[in-house]
């Protein structure tokens, strides 16, 4: 499992929030950056793309996560300038006046998008200059512009939202990217393969693409998805050339086993463990070959029995820990291999695999990770 932090980047106040803002929140902080925008039922407060300050105040934020915490990944949501209320215009005059006065010449839609693309691509970089292994991923509205492919109509991301998803993925400013494609296969003008297709061909700079599915729909009273509609988008979505998997929205239906769907999935759609796709474009340290020991049981000690089972242990280190991100343990189980996934500051197993008590293991391979995903030179030990 990887763990990346999920960002919304200037919203500062939920619709319908009920606690009180702290008094070191930027509302009251700076409360010059922070506009508020709804109507009566939707009441947000959202820092301004377009004062300087507010892509600083963001930026800082992500990278202090970044520096503080060993997470793999950045992520951010589909919430750019708000979604429209009402038809209401984003309250950024003091922003846009500033920018006319100091000889600006786009117009104000396209100024809009340009602080955007701006903000993706520092973010991207400042990233990068932090830690190169931390990935940067989006999930945009699934619709670039209607008519893209031409099939598709609905949301207009492009002049709603001033995002311009479409560029962030052709330049490359994104580790992986997951437009939100919420709607069933075979909806006729927002078909999900099409969809997908579209995405997957402007990915001019081969980056990861693992579309967002609607998995909280099954069970839905209003719009649900059967377990099938989700399990078939996997499937499609494996297969399809240039795309990566999917990544489900939200886990609240998976914890719930909504009508047997966590089952489905574990018997008949995710059969074995798997690591993320790799990330070849990021700089990272390889890692080299482990070192690998067996232990006998009458060489551990008595905590280390207890959590082996009282069974012999597969034990290993590294000479270069730093670079690693991942274990891979194989086992030779009669005439297969076996595969499990473990952390990067796990030391040792138990040779027995949970997956098949009692059955005798050959041989054993251990391999480490690095933070782009590859999985470098292995060390096998023959089980006598």
């Amino acid at each position: 499992m990887e763990l990346h932090a999920w960002f919304n980047p200037y919203r500062a106040r939920n619709s319908g929030q009920k606690y009180t803002e702290s008094d070191s929140h930027i509302s009251k902080t700076h409360p010059e950056l922070v506009k508020r925008y709804g109507n009566e039922k939707t009441n947000y407060l959202w820092l301004d793309p377009g004062e300087t300050q507010s892509r600083e105040h963001t930026l800082k934020v992500f990278l202090d996560v970044v520096q503080r915490y060993d997470i793999d990944g950045i992520h951010i949501d589909d919430y750019f300038y708000p979604y429209p209320i009402d038809d209401a215009p984003f309250p950024d005059d003091r922003a846009w006046d500033n920018y006319v006065k100091t000889g600006g010449k786009l117009s104000r839609d396209d100024w809009r998008r340009d602080q955007m693309n701006q903000f993706i691509q520092s973010l991207y970089q400042q990233i990068k200059a932090t830690k190169p292994h931390v990935k940067f991923g989006i999930s945009p509205f699934g619709i670039w512009k209607p008519g893209f492919p031409a099939s598709v109509q609905g949301f207009n991301q492009y002049e709603k939202l001033y995002a311009d998803a479409k560029l962030w993925l052709n330049e490359g400013w994104c580790d992986y990217y997951s437009p939100q494609l919420y709607w069933p296969i075979h909806a006729k003008q927002q078909s999900f393969p099409a969809l997908l297709q579209w995405w997957v061909s402007e990915n001019t700079q081969h980056r990861t693409i693992a579309p967002g599915i609607f998995t909280s729909r099954v069970g839905d009273k209003n719009r649900p998805f059967s377990v099938e509609q989700i399990e078939d988008q996997v499937f499609l979505a494996r297969t399809m050339r240039g795309s990566s998997g999917t990544i489900h929205f939200s886990m609240k239906a998976i914890m719930e086993n909504r009508e047997g769907l966590t089952d489905r999935l574990k018997t008949n759609t995710y059969l074995s463990p798997a690591l993320s796709p790799q990330t070849p474009w990021l700089n990272v340290e390889k890692t080299t070959a482990p070192v690998v020991a067996i232990l006998k049981p009458s060489d551990l000690k008595s905590s280390d029995q207890n959590s082996s089972g009282g069974g012999p242990q597969v034990t290993w280190s590294s000479s270069n820990p730093q670079s690693v991100r991942r274990w891979c343990l194989y086992r030779l189980i009669e005439d297969r291999w076996e595969v499990s996934i473990h952390g990067s500051q796990i030391d040792r197993a138990p040779i027995e695999s949970d997956e098949a008590p009692g059955k005798k293991v050959r041989a054993v391979a251990l391999a480490a990770v690095d933070g782009a995903g590859a999985i470098g030179p292995p060390t096998i030990l023959a089980i006598e």
